[in-house]
């Protein structure tokens, strides 16, 4: 027989939470959560209290990219969220820097491996001619971008609860329950 690749992995998860005759909502199901009214014919008020801090960009270089890189970026800054799928040497590493430069907001970027944050440390440097913060194996170094893996974001959400955008690397690894409730604080 099949073996379910998921073993023990809830078949939904619930990220919007209901208080009194609000509904709250996480960043980027805003675009669904309205489609799905206005097919049903719903009335609603949106009061968006997305919280989103800037930052100066100004001065930093940005790599020359290839075609399929800037429509990629392009198409998902047409909406407020978007999923990267590529092969390998791509350059998506390149194409989420890129975005988080466009977007000009505190960042944070979820990893699950050391070598994966080292990789974006690295790139931001050569491509950017920046320095990211990291927060990794008891080093924590908070800046306007920061690069976290999985295990030490608990120690350090709090610091990180301001960035407007969160970038997920590896995104498929984000079914665990642990890593879901910790999604829900942004």
């Amino acid at each position: 027989g099949r073996v379910k690749a998921l073993y023990a992995c809830p078949e939904f998860f619930e990220y919007a939470r209901i208080s009194g005759n609000a509904l709250f909502i996480p960043r980027g199901m805003k675009d669904r959560l309205i489609a799905y009214l206005l097919i049903r014919g719903l009335e609603y008020a949106l009061e968006d209290k997305t919280i989103s801090s800037p930052i100066d960009v100004k001065g930093q270089k940005s790599p020359v990219l290839r075609d399929y890189q800037e429509k990629l970026i392009n198409d998902l800054l047409a909406g407020e969220e978007g999923l990267i799928e590529a092969s390998l040497g791509s350059g998506k590493t390149i194409i989420g820097l890129e975005i988080l430069r466009r977007l000009s907001q505190k960042s944070v970027i979820l990893v699950s491996r050391k070598q994966l944050l080292m990789q974006w440390v690295s790139e931001c440097e050569q491509f950017y001619g920046h320095r990211i913060g990291q927060v990794c194996a008891g080093k924590t170094d908070i800046q306007d971008i920061t690069v976290c893996t999985w295990q030490s974001l608990p120690k350090v959400i709090e610091k990180l609860k301001g960035a407007g955008c969160v970038l997920i690397d590896e995104a498929q690894e984000v079914v665990a329950e642990k890593r879901e409730k910790l999604l829900k604080c942004f």
